[in-house]
This record gives structure tokens, C-alpha cells and sequence, in this order.
């Protein structure tokens, strides 16, 4: 019996002093303060009652403005908490909306609310429902791994290459001038299939300028070495290696080839792809036997170094050159209001 009795006083308690109880006067209705105990000395809340009288000091069933009323003491008054799905919030706390961040903060004296960021979020189900309304040939698609992310991260971790230097925006083009008859279908994979590298997958870091450039240059040294030299080169050496690039918040990819060209990169093998930027563990130039690489064809000592990087323009070379030697990499210009294609 008793037990039972001290589990009801305390869940009195606690309702009497939890967030969101309806605001006072109690005792100071009628300024009714009661000395030793009186069980009439008292208000409802809810379904449960508090008391003005002394007694309530010892059994903390008070009412919420006891203190104050009856004690004249100063009581920081309660202030009305934040909800959300059916549960409290305290002040400072925080929950996610999305990609982003709400905090419960006090907006004036009595009352605590929520501040959110407002800030555009990878994935939009208003962009996804309008792409998809209309008649296309794609359909936009909610990947899970992008849920929770802003756009602007996505702009930087997702792409990342930068555009051309003015200077190699005034390089003049390759000009082929073929006059054959082009396919109307051509895969590179189907062409070359044992000579075409992976898809990589990037993973949180803007690094498709050091992808791309490792993966076309791996495909043309397996293609114009006839498979002698068939190999994933490695894109963390650029990634921790060229310092004039930014990492993982992007990069140039003219920039790319001049390094390639000069200082030369080891395969994946010897320098494994990390999503991150990490120390170079190579000097600036030497072999890949000072790298401690393992050496894949006996002719090969060297880093693997790449011709001076040039330019297609027209749609014909590009397309020929592809047939020729292999894949090729450009840029393209994404707006924020395209999403992922299905």
C-alpha cells in the first residue's frame, strides 16, 4: 500500500513541474497561502491537485507559483517548451528537418520555439514530382544516400571540377576533318572490353576531375599498349599529391593532365583511392620503384606520364578520336534545378 501511495506522489510531482502545464496564478488567485497543512489550501491542474499550504515544502506537491506567492522568492518562471511529433523539446535541443538543422530557442520571457535553416536540400520532392510530370525521356529518382543533404554540399562533394583556365580555353583544337560515315552506335566497352576501367564511385569528396582524368588515361595506355600496360591508375595521387588543386572541394582538369605530364602518377594498386585528402607519401619526382610500387611489366620504371593535353571541338573529332584512341573527358555545366536522372 505504501508503495503504491509514493509512486502516486512522485508522478504528482513530476506533472505538477513538467513543461506545458497551464499558465499560473494558482496560489495567487486569491493570495491564499496556508500555514501546517491544509488540504482545502489548494488548486486543480489537469487532473491532479497542488497545494498552497506549508506541508507541500515536504512532499513537493506545491503549486507552480507557491514559491513566489506564498515565499516571495524570485522563481524563474517555466517556459512553454518546443514540440515536434508528439514530443518535448528543452531549450538547446535540436532535430533534423531534412538536411537541415532546427534548434528550440527561447523567443521572448514565456515561451520557447524553433530555429531552422532554410537552406535548399539535395533532394526535393517538388523538383522530383515536376521533372516527372512532364513527358520525358528520364525520370527523376529519391536516392537514399543523398537524403539529408544540402545542395550546396552537393554541388562541391558531388561534382567538382572547376571550369577551364583562360588560357586553356585559348588552346587551339585538334582539327581530324574525317569524312566517313560514323556509326550511329558506339561503346567504348564493347570495343575494347578488357581495356576499359571501372566505374568509381567518389564517395563525399569532389574529386571527379582526378577520376576521370586516371580512368581515361588507364583505358588509352591499355588500348595504345595493346594490353601490355593494363592497369587502374591511381586518382588519390592527385587527390594528396597536386597542390594546386583543392581536393575534395574540386579541381581543374587542364591542371590534371599538366601534372600527369610532369611529375607522372602510380597505379591504384600502389596508392589506393580514399575519398580524401591524405599526405603525399611520394617526393615530387622519381620511380615507381622509389614509390614502392610493384612493377607490372618489366619496360616499366617510370611513373606513367601523359602526352601534353589537347583540345576537341567539334562533334566529328570528338567522335573520332573516341573510335580512334578511347575515351575522352569534358565538362559539363550542371544547373541546380536537374536532378539525378533514373
Amino acid at each position: 500500500m505504501y508503495f503504491l501511495l509514493l509512486c502516486a506522489l512522485s508522478g504528482v510531482v513530476t506533472a505538477y513541474w513538467r513543461p506545458g502545464l497551464p499558465p499560473p496564478p494558482y496560489c495567487g488567485i486569491d493570495n491564499d497561502c496556508c500555514s501546517g497543512r491544509e488540504d482545502d489550501c489548494s488548486h486543480k491542474i489537469f487532473d491532479a491537485i497542488c497545494y498552497c499550504d506549508e506541508f507541500c515544502e515536504q512532499h513537493d506537491d506545491c503549486c507552480p507559483d507557491y514559491q513566489s506567492v506564498c515565499k516571495n522568492k524570485e522563481v524563474k518562471e517555466t517556459l512553454f517548451p518546443c514540440k515536434h511529433g508528439g514530443k518535448i523539446y528543452q531549450q538547446g535541443e535540436t532535430r533534423m528537418e531534412d538536411c537541415n538543422r532546427c534548434e528550440c530557442v527561447q523567443i521572448n520571457n514565456k515561451t520557447l520555439d524553433w530555429s531552422c535553416e532554410n537552406d535548399p536540400c539535395m533532394v526535393d520532392q517538388d523538383v522530383l514530382n515536376s521533372v516527372n510530370y512532364g513527358s520525358t525521356t528520364w525520370r527523376a529518382a529519391n536516392y537514399t544516400q543523398f537524403q539529408g543533404k544540402k545542395l550546396r554540399d552537393g554541388l562541391i562533394y558531388k561534382l567538382g571540377t572547376m571550369p577551364l583556365s583562360a588560357e586553356s580555353r585559348r588552346m587551339g583544337p585538334i582539327r581530324y576533318d574525317k569524312n566517313i560515315n560514323y556509326p550511329s552506335h558506339f561503346d567504348a566497352r564493347e570495343r575494347w572490353p578488357r581495356y576499359i576501367s571501372p566505374v568509381v564511385d567518389q564517395g563525399w569528396c569532389g574529386s571527379d576531375w582526378a577520376i576521370s582524368a586516371t580512368t581515361i588515361a588507364s583505358d588509352r595506355f591499355a588500348i595504345q599498349s595493346n594490353g601490355a600496360e593494363s592497369m587502374v591508375l591511381s586518382p588519390q595521387t592527385l587527390l594528396s599529391c597536386n597542390r594546386q588543386q583543392r581536393g575534395c572541394q574540386g579541381g581543374y582538369i587542364d591542371v590534371v593532365w599538366n601534372f600527369m605530364r610532369n611529375r607522372g602518377i602510380v597505379d591504384e594498386e600502389c596508392f589506393p583511392y580514399e575519398a580524401k585528402v591524405t599526405k603525399c607519401p611520394f617526393r615530387p619526382k622519381g620511380t615507381l620503384v622509389e614509390a614502392g610500387c610493384r612493377i607490372p611489366v618489366t619496360q616499366r620504371t617510370s611513373r606513367y606520364k601523359v602526352t601534353p593535353p589537347s583540345v576537341l571541338s567539334t562533334i566529328p573529332d570528338i567522335m573520332y578520336d573516341i573510335m580512334d584512341s578511347g575515351p575522352v573527358q569534358g565538362n559539363i555545366q550542371i544547373e541546380i534545378n536537374v536532378d539525378r536522372p533514373k
